[in-house]
């Protein structure tokens, strides 16, 4: 599983998603479909797969996000 965990991160990065912890990761546009794909291709059940969508992050992350996607306030 290690190899595959791997390859997903991988994916992720090569996509622009930024992480946040150790197996949490943001991106600023939504992508539910391509993360349904992803999730798909790489053979991950629903519960170890999750995808949310959020209104608001909390105040450090969200500085650090900003930083990231390069986002001015």
């Amino acid at each position: 599983h290690k190899i595959v965990r791997e390859a997903l991160r991988g994916k992720l990065k090569e996509m622009g998603f930024f992480q946040i912890q150790k197996s949490v990761w943001i991106h600023s546009f939504p992508c539910e479909s391509q993360l349904t794909l992803l999730k798909e291709f790489f053979g991950f059940r629903d519960q170890q797969f999750l995808c949310f969508e959020l209104k608001s992050l909390p105040r450090f992350v969200e500085r650090n996000a900003q930083s990231f996607f390069h986002v001015r306030e």
